[in-house]
């Protein structure tokens, strides 16, 4: 079922390809700046609610500046990874074009599977992903980067170890921008983690500023401390990082 608002198509069920978040979140800011309708732009806001897992179009640095009326026009962007360091899911059944004739296959010929039947890909041994876009949620509030296995079409998202191989490749192949948007999926020690160390940040500030901290702010937090030291952190030193200086995300 398709998604529109105003005669501008978004996407189509929680696939919002037409769009990215962010000019998503510039058309509300708009239509509450020029005092239009509510119904307007509380419709829009629907899309932001992180409970629904919408996924959103990749924000392709070419349609940034795109106004809303604007098609984005930007074609998928693929590149090869190495599968020893992305671990890449596949469809069970996928369709490939052989000598001009389409073969309905019961394997990815890149998955594991088809390599223990002894299909063997010549040319080299990376698999050519795409970006499929970005998909928001209570856990991943930043949201998390989704691709595709160019061959059978299999969505995936990726880790933290993971990005950092993707980023760093990207920016060898000089594609700065498109790296500095990859994000991964939280994990689920991430989470647990952000959401006591939130807990512990706002009774720390009880006596100070009576702030509450939220999941979004530890889960910055941590990431912010992580990058600056290189390396993952236990809870007990980010409590520790807590109590040495006041909590900030800043």
């Amino acid at each position: 079922m398709g998604e529109y608002f105003n005669n501008k198509k978004l996407g189509t069920g929680r696939q919002l390809m037409d769009v990215s978040r962010n000019q998503l979140i510039n058309e509300i800011k708009f239509l509450k700046d020029t005092k239009q309708c509510n119904t307007n732009y509380r419709t829009l806001e629907n899309y932001l609610d992180l409970k629904l897992n919408f996924i959103f179009r990749f924000p392709y640095e070419e349609e940034l500046n795109n106004s809303w009326d604007e098609d984005n026009l930007v074609k998928d962007f693929s590149f090869s990874v190495n599968p020893e360091f992305v671990e890449i899911p596949h469809n069970e059944n996928t369709l490939a074009d052989i000598c001009g004739d389409t073969y309905k296959l019961p394997f990815c010929p890149l998955s594991k599977k088809a390599k223990e039947l002894g299909v063997v890909k010549r040319n080299d041994s990376n698999i050519s992903i795409t970006i499929f876009g970005e998909e928001y949620s209570e856990d991943n509030p930043d949201g998390f980067t989704l691709f595709t296995c160019t061959t059978c079409e299999k969505i995936f998202c990726i880790d933290k170890k993971e990005s950092l191989y993707v980023k760093k490749l990207l920016n060898k192949m000089g594609y700065s921008y498109i790296a500095s948007c990859i994000k991964y999926k939280n994990s689920e020690e991430m989470i647990s983690m952000a959401k006591e160390l939130s807990e512990y940040a706002t009774k720390l500030d009880i006596n100070r500023d009576s702030l509450t901290y939220t999941y979004q702010d530890a889960l910055k937090f941590i990431k912010i401390q992580e990058e600056e030291d290189d390396r993952n952190l236990t809870l007990d030193e980010l409590k520790e990082i807590l109590d040495d200086k006041k909590f900030c995300c800043c």
